[in-house]
């Protein structure tokens, strides 16, 4: 529509999107008469990338499942892990994500009483294990909102693992009588895992270009080499993002 800059009146037009292409163009056109508008610059990019280095207090629930008859009581055991993620950002708010980290998962039954064929003597048994494993994860997301606001997202992930020195599983049968004690020690370090899991969170803007992320996720591991060690996952973590230019 024709606009005259000149009325000062123009000041008190509403800030609609098609008076700001208006505005634009004839600023545009004034320095520059030769000057067309083009939808999108050759060196405009819709993809950024983002760094995000996190640190877990996850899973702060973590449990060994080896079949356990029922009255077997999961173990839970504070885990830790840190994670360095890098993220193609797309404009429409989808990412795609390749995460690198360390995990130490902990987990187990506790003390269990075990029928011993006799009322002579009793005996109890309890199951741990320990897993510090380094991990490598494809993943993907979509962020709701706007940049610079609070902004919530969801995302899914999955890959493998590799179990470092430590990880290792542990038996352990105690009597109340004679018979000595009856434990069985099994070393994972080395073996392959898998992992998987959902999550969903919040980036809460620090600056134009730094963003500090609250995520809680959900998920398994798996140690290949022993199927029936799956170890549940619900974590929360910190995370702090640097956006490209």
């Amino acid at each position: 529509p024709d606009l005259d800059f000149t009325d000062l009146s123009v000041l008190s037009k509403p800030f609609e999107r098609r008076w700001l292409q208006v505005f634009l163009s004839e600023y545009n056109r004034c320095r520059e008469p030769s000057w067309r508008p083009a939808r999108r610059s050759a060196t405009t990019s819709l993809t950024q990338l983002s760094a995000l280095v996190g640190a877990q207090l996850a899973p702060f629930y973590s449990s060994g499942s080896i079949n356990p008859p029922s009255g077997w009581q999961q173990a839970n055991r504070l885990g830790y892990a840190a994670s360095l993620e890098l993220r193609l950002l797309r404009a429409s708010g989808w990412w795609l994500a390749l995460e690198a980290g360390w995990q130490q998962l902990r987990g187990g039954v506790r003390p269990y009483a075990i029928y011993t064929g006799t009322d002579l003597f009793s005996g109890t048994t309890a199951y741990t294990h320990e897993l510090r494993q380094a991990v490598l994860l494809g993943g993907a997301g979509r962020t709701l909102g706007r940049p610079g606001r609070l902004r919530p997202f969801l995302g899914v992930s999955a890959g493998i693992s590799r179990q470092l020195a430590g990880s290792h599983s542990l038996t352990s049968t105690r009597y109340t009588s004679i018979l000595p004690a009856a434990d069985r020690h099994e070393d994972y370090a080395g073996s392959f895992g898998m992992l998987g899991r959902v999550s969903a969170g919040v980036w809460v803007p620090l600056g134009t270009r730094h963003d500090l992320q609250v995520r809680l996720h959900y998920g398994q591991a798996l140690v290949l080499r022993s199927p029936t060690l799956r170890t549940n996952l619900l974590g929360l973590q910190l995370g702090y993002a640097l956006l490209s230019r």
